[in-house]
């Protein structure tokens, strides 16, 4: 199993916190790559909403 790294970058150069996306495939396309990334965040942004309504945040 691997990890993959992702650290967003801005064009000013700024860069954000990295974080690791475990990948158990030896090969991967990079549409996949991307796929997984964003239903990832979707999935912790979904995670965070009832928290944010609540004013726990």
């Amino acid at each position: 199993m691997g990890m993959v790294m992702f650290v967003d970058e801005t064009t000013s150069g700024d860069r954000g916190a990295g974080w690791g996306l475990e990948i158990a495939e030896e090969r991967l396309s990079a549409r996949e790559l991307i796929r997984r990334r964003v239903f990832q965040e979707v999935a912790e942004y979904n995670a965070r909403m009832p928290r944010v309504f609540q004013g726990l945040v």
